[in-house]
């Protein structure tokens, strides 16, 4: 249970929040408000700048390269399965 009282999914509850995931050949195709859209494994999802983590090349649109997030983002964007 979260702090304000609504249920996290499980899948949160038991994840690592400190671990990242890399992904290679990622484009950033522009923004949307705040966000930048990236083209990851042929799929757009929106990611906070904030949430980019050291050791990424891509920062701005136009930018093409190895993009880190952290893993709990890469969940909920549909881009790996949670964790066991």
């Amino acid at each position: 249970m979260s702090v304000d009282g609504m249920s996290r999914p499980r899948t949160l509850e038991a994840m690592d929040f400190k671990t990242s995931v890399e992904f290679g050949d990622v484009q950033v195709l522009g923004y949307s408000g705040r966000n930048l859209i990236c083209r990851i494994n042929r799929r757009r999802v929106r990611v906070a700048p904030v949430l980019i983590l050291p050791g990424s090349e891509v920062r701005e649109p136009g930018d093409r390269g190895k993009l880190v997030i952290p893993q709990w983002l890469a969940v909920v964007a549909k881009l790996m399965e949670a964790p066991a």
